[in-house]
C-alpha cells in the first residue's frame, strides 16, 4: 500500500532503479540490467507496451523532453530511487493505459528507437505475475520427458 489511510493505495506498481547503479543501464528488449564492463547482473521478462509507455510517461515528467528535442537522444542517466514517486502519481492520475501526449509520445519512440532505459522502468505488478505464470509454464514443459 502507499500511503496510510483512507487514502491508501494498493501497490501496483514498482519502478526498477537502474539511474543509481554505478554505470548501470537496461535494455527494452529484455529488461536486462548491465553494470559498466557490460556483463549482465540482473535479468526480468520482457517489457510489456502498458509498462514501457507508463516509463515514457515517467521520464516526460521527469523532464527528459528538452534534452531529447536538443539532442535527439534519451539522457545517459534519467532520475533515480525517487522515480517512484512521479510513476506512482501519473498511475493516481491517469491510470495504468494512458494515452500518450505528443510529447511522452516522443520520449516513448525514442524509447524504442534506442533500446534502452536509462532511468529504469515500471514494473506492473499484474504483468509481471503473468510473465512469472508463463516463465514455470514454459520451465514444467521443458522438464516434461
Amino acid at each position: 500500500m502507499y500511503g496510510q489511510g483512507e487514502g491508501a493505495i494498493p501497490a501496483i506498481a514498482l519502478f526498477t532503479d537502474v539511474a543509481s547503479h554505478p554505470g548501470g543501464h537496461c535494455s527494452v528488449q529484455d529488461r536486462a540490467f548491465f553494470d559498466s564492463d557490460g556483463s549482465k547482473y540482473m535479468k526480468s521478462a520482457l517489457i510489456s507496451d502498458r509498462e514501457l509507455r507508463l516509463t515514457a510517461v515517467v521520464y516526460a515528467r521527469l523532464g527528459v523532453v528538452p534534452y531529447l528535442r536538443t539532442h535527439g537522444r534519451l539522457p545517459d542517466r534519467i532520475g533515480g530511487p525517487w522515480n517512484l514517486i512521479p510513476m506512482r502519481l501519473v498511475i493516481e492520475e491517469r491510470g495504468t493505459d494512458p494515452e500518450l501526449t505528443d510529447d511522452e509520445r516522443l520520449v516513448y519512440e525514442a524509447i524504442l528507437r534506442e533500446g534502452r532505459l536509462p532511468g529504469g522502468s515500471v514494473v506492473l505488478l499484474d504483468e509481471e505475475e503473468k510473465r512469472r505464470k508463463l516463465e514455470k509454464k514454459q520451465l514444467r514443459a521443458r522438464k516434461k520427458p
